[in-house]
């Protein structure tokens, strides 16, 4: 009864948090709406002025002819370009909302207004997705903690007072995690074929998005690897190593060269490892027995059985008698 009553209370600080959250973002969408008028000549008794350079600069290029071929903006890529045109173009023929004279200041506010009204919502959509992602994959406790942190944070409050690409990346990138770890947690091909589609999201936002494919790839092979499908686990490890070489994608290479019994091939493979990270204990000690046991290889093996022990002597009681056997021989 007790873990019943913990678990709505955690609740209910879960949704206060989001309230407040979205209460923060959502004041201020008028920002730049002012009586002060600089243009004398300007018959309107108000102006609107802008503040944000990248958010002037992604409104104008929705606002202008889209040419996806030649487009104005290359800094960022024309997602948030098309969602925001996309949201103007169904206003203006569902609500008759033009939004094509820029020179009256009630267009501009409405069209900032827009804009700002959709970066909003990325951001409080943002704030259910960190609660998802630390309730599901830690515990109640931290997803309270992570939305709440998020919730107040002022740069995640700016970015939703700004209709930058910031906000809306963000947003992806998360959504892309979240299915990601679906994925591996069960491997069904619709979490797959989702995951590809929000990374391809996410890279029509920012191109840095598609690192979030090399992710994919890695989990790919994890999956193979936990299938006992090891050639073709190798294969993707070896192919991920081409596009961004990483030290856990060799370990696995090198595991796996272990079990056919290739031991130069996983000594090579765990020293491509080392190379891009030296600080692996586990590493270490494992190439220095292959290379001990079975490549004959004394100096290296002492070296790697001592490197493993500068960087975890709790490695102490597995690798001392290799250590005093080198040492002797």
């Amino acid at each position: 009864m007790s873990g019943i009553r913990e678990q709505i209370k955690i609740s209910h600080c879960v949704i206060l948090c989001i309230i407040l959250g979205c209460s923060l973002r959502f004041v201020g969408l008028t920002r730049g709406d002012s009586s002060f008028v600089l243009d004398k000549a300007s018959q309107s008794e108000r102006a609107f002025y802008h503040f944000h350079p990248d958010e002037t600069a992604l409104i104008q290029a929705a606002l202008d002819p889209i040419d996806p071929l030649s487009p104005k903006i290359t800094s960022y890529g024309m997602l948030p370009i098309y969602l925001l045109r996309g949201v103007l173009e169904f206003n203006s023929t569902i609500l008759r909302q033009d939004f094509t004279n820029q020179k009256s200041p009630d267009r501009v506010r409405y069209v900032y207004f827009i804009a700002r009204t959709l970066a909003v919502l990325a951001s409080c959509l943002t704030l259910y997705l960190v609660w998802l992602l630390g309730n599901r994959w830690f515990n109640e406790l931290t997803g309270l903690l992570a939305v709440c942190i998020v919730a107040v944070a002022p740069i995640a409050i700016q970015l939703a007072h700004f209709y930058t690409v910031d906000g809306l990346f963000t947003l992806l990138i998360l959504a892309t995690m979240y299915v990601l770890l679906r994925a591996l947690e069960r491997p069904d091909w619709r979490w797959f074929v989702l995951t590809g589609i929000l990374i391809g999201l996410s890279a029509a936002v920012r191109l840095i998005g598609l690192s979030a494919g090399f992710i994919l790839y890695i989990v790919l092979a994890y999956r193979l690897y936990e299938r006992q499908e090891k050639e073709e686990a190798s294969k993707v490890f070896l192919f991920s190593t081409q596009i961004h070489p990483l030290p856990m994608a060799y370990n696995f290479l090198a595991n796996i060269a272990v079990e056919r019994k290739d031991y130069k091939q996983a000594a090579e493979y765990f020293e491509q490892s080392l190379q891009l990270d030296n600080k692996q204990a586990d590493a270490h000690a494992t190439i220095g027995k292959i290379t001990a046991r079975f490549l004959n290889d004394q100096p290296k093996a002492l070296y790697h059985f001592q490197r493993a022990l500068e960087l975890d002597p709790k490695l102490e009681a597995d690798l001392s008698g290799w250590v005093k056997l080198k040492e002797n021989q």
